[in-house]
């Protein structure tokens, strides 16, 4: 029984919640000032190496999935008996949304 596309955005979500759960359970509190203790240095780099591998496994894991909606999407429209007018059109309202929103992207 195929899921479609409806497992690649769960999975995804799951990940940026997996991420959020780490962020907001091990960093509150990591910009106030402590006093120095022994061994707190590998302390504090092991707790920033967590998210940035959380961050990079997720990026890659959903890279992934793009990637493959890029590559099956075409055969799986056209299989569902779409045109490839609707296929160009698809690219062209993902084009317009990546125009219209990279530049608020780089704001932040």
């Amino acid at each position: 029984m195929p899921l479609g596309i409806t497992i690649v955005f769960a999975l995804a979500f799951a990940m940026y919640l997996l991420l959020f759960v780490i962020w907001f359970s091990e960093y509150r509190g990591l910009a106030q000032p402590r006093h120095a203790v022994p061994g707190a240095s590998a302390k504090a780099r092991v707790h920033l190496a967590l998210p940035v591998i959380t961050v990079l496994t997720t990026l890659v894991i959903v890279w992934l999935f793009y990637e493959q909606w890029n590559s099956n999407i075409s055969a799986y429209m056209l299989g569902m008996g779409l045109k490839v007018r609707d296929y160009s059109f698809l690219w062209t309202i993902n084009a317009v949304l990546i125009v219209t929103f990279q530049p608020v992207l780089t704001f932040f």
